[in-house]
């Protein structure tokens, strides 16, 4: 029948795509979470069923970085009659590999990426649809409020749809101000902190910082990185705001939404290109720092100061 592989760093679309390959195949029997190596797959995959004419194999993270002749062979010679195999997520898959280009001629291959943080247009697209799936209507609006509370994780966005499309009811609208009530996780304070550096308030910046470090709930390099992708979005915003460009003209050179360009623009002209430049180069000095176990609950507010004062 047909090999999929699945790869990328989006798990949850991984699983969906999973769900619904299966939900195509009803009467196939399913072997599912095999951890195996591609030999053994192979001859599982060879051996003739007497009790089900559809198979579908789910194979975790086998290792592509060996020799593989042996399963090109196996593909060369046509998968048995009703067999599917399903390889998620697998280790060393280079599409500069030799054997890539065969298996290409006779596999389905997809790719699954993270939204990024800044594509909150995307996020909430799928947002719409899940709630479209629970028989509730939401505007592009309040999904983009509540990606902006959320960030952009699927899985997390998806959980949290079910979640208030239940606690709504017979309400078939989505309003933000009830969906608030029930979101169990929010990275407002994230994007409070990073608003408050922008504004250059550095007591709130630092009181925000405490209370997210106090909470357990934020990875200081985790924080770092969100703040740093943040810096690193302004800076190249500064830069083409320097050249004359405007809002729509920067949103398109850099593949942002309006909706997050609009966020960022009036942010870009509190700070001078160079002022930017050395509040990434301190925040590359503070990564390092934290990843050789320096203390966060130091490393942290000296950095905050720094680039918000």
């Amino acid at each position: 029948m047909t090999l999929y592989l699945l790869h990328g760093n989006e798990q949850f679309l991984i699983k969906k795509e999973i769900s619904s390959i299966l939900a195509k195949n009803p009467n196939a029997s399913v072997e599912k979470d095999l951890s195996l190596d591609l030999k053994t797959l192979v001859e599982m995959a060879s051996m003739p069923s007497l009790f089900s004419p559809e198979r579908i194999y789910i194979v975790d993270s086998p290792d592509f970085s060996d020799d593989i002749s042996f399963f090109i062979n196996f593909l060369e010679g046509g998968i048995p009659s009703g067999v599917s195999i399903i390889i998620k997520n697998p280790e060393s898959f280079d599409r500069r590999n030799k054997f890539y280009k065969v298996i290409e001629k006779h596999a389905k291959i997809i790719e699954f990426k993270k939204i990024p943080e800044w594509d909150e247009d995307k996020a909430a697209q799928f947002l719409v649809k899940i709630f479209s799936d629970e028989n509730k209507k939401c505007s592009l609006t309040v999904a983009l409020q509540i990606v902006h509370s959320l960030g952009t994780d699927l899985s997390l966005l998806n959980s949290e749809a079910i979640k208030i499309a239940t606690f709504l009811g017979e309400d078939e609208e989505v309003a933000f101000e009830k969906a608030k009530i029930v979101m169990s996780q929010s990275k407002e304070d994230v994007f409070a902190l990073f608003s408050s550096i922008t504004d250059k308030n550095t007591k709130n910046s630092l009181d925000i910082l405490a209370k997210l470090i106090s909470s357990g709930n934020e990875n200081p390099i985790a924080l770092l990185s969100f703040i740093s992708s943040q810096f690193r979005s302004l800076l190249k915003m500064r830069i083409l705001h320097d050249k004359g460009k405007n809002i729509n003209e920067i949103s398109s050179s850099l593949g942002l939404s309006n909706f997050y360009a609009k966020k960022l623009y009036m942010s870009c002209k509190k700070f001078t290109v160079d002022k930017l430049r050395k509040s990434l180069e301190l925040m590359y000095d503070v990564d390092i720092k934290l990843k050789s176990g320096f203390d966060p609950k130091v490393e942290l507010p000296l950095l905050v100061a720094n680039i918000s004062g």
